[in-house]
């Protein structure tokens, strides 16, 4: 399946990828810190 990535996400989507683990979990936070940017105000909506 390919997907869109946008390019803010991008860093993510490399961090997940270079990951061997099966399920991961981080904070919005850590999120944050690996795109170098504030995740949208929905993120923490729903």
């Amino acid at each position: 399946m390919n997907r869109v990535i946008g390019k803010k996400y991008i860093p993510l989507h490399n961090y997940l990828k270079k990951s061997a683990l099966e399920h991961i979990v981080l904070p919005f936070s850590e999120i944050e810190h690996i795109i170098n940017a504030p995740l949208p105000q929905s993120a923490y909506n729903y």
